[in-house]
């Protein structure tokens, strides 16, 4: 089901020192809900592309856009999507940045392209341990 566009690219919500750029593979997106919720929860603005109105042929450039606009950026990088571009930009715009992956039992490889920033890198075996380290990363006890 696909989020209606509830913010304009120029005016994103919140103020910066607030915003927290949710990204990863929109094909599973129930993960990225999940961060989003969280950072809900934690006080702070999520900055999600699908909120926003992004025009036809302007994802690359849009996306860019938003993580300017973030103090903070998050992402679920077990699946290998788009999301690495944002990753980068979020590096070169200086946010402070989580990188979350799916691990299995007490062990996970981290995937090739998280190793690759300078990031809080953090595996999580199940939601609620994702959720806890959105919240530690945020500096929040929820």
């Amino acid at each position: 089901m696909a989020r209606a566009p509830k913010y304009d690219l120029d005016d994103p919500p919140g103020v910066f020192k607030e915003r927290v750029f949710v990204g990863g593979s929109f094909n599973h997106m129930a993960i990225l809900e999940e961060i989003y919720k969280a950072v809900l929860d934690c006080g702070f603005t999520p900055i999600f592309s699908p909120d926003f109105g992004i025009p036809v042929g302007t994802t690359r450039h849009s996306a860019k856009r938003l993580v300017q606009h973030c103090k903070y950026a998050i992402f679920e990088t077990s699946f290998h999507s788009g999301h690495y571009f944002e990753m980068v930009d979020a590096e070169n715009f200086s946010c402070v940045t989580l990188c979350l992956w799916q691990a299995s039992q007490n062990v996970g490889e981290m995937p090739e392209t998280t190793d690759m920033f300078k990031a809080n890198n953090e595996p999580y075996r199940d939601i609620s341990e994702l959720r806890s380290h959105v919240y530690d990363f945020l500096g929040t006890t929820n």
